[in-house]
């Protein structure tokens, strides 16, 4: 099945489209949910990757960086990006903790 896809520059979420990332068949996805409308279902089916779920009854992507940007989702904090959310006062305890370790 060959299917056009957009760039992502060119790619304008519409705001009828609601999203949750959930675990499917142990891998990360991105539901992508919306009331029904042939027009939307066309968008989606731009997406490259996109793909029904029969038993979630929704459409999903791979929960991957470069989906997560092309639909204006967050990536979620790894690294040092997480140790600079810790307060201040709970650091001290967490170096110690390292240390034991």
């Amino acid at each position: 099945m060959n299917r056009s896809t957009l760039p992502a520059s060119a790619f304008e979420v519409p705001a009828e489209w609601n999203f949750d990332t959930v675990n499917h068949h142990n891998q990360p996805i991105i539901l992508i949910r919306f009331e029904y409308s042939a027009e939307l279902n066309t968008r989606v089916r731009s997406l490259q990757g996109a793909r029904w779920s029969r038993t979630l009854q929704s459409w999903y992507l791979r929960d991957i960086p470069a989906n997560r940007q092309l639909l204006g989702i967050q990536l979620p904090m790894a690294g040092k990006e997480v140790l600079s959310q810790i307060h201040p006062v709970n650091q001290e305890a967490l170096q110690r903790f390292i240390e034991t370790l």
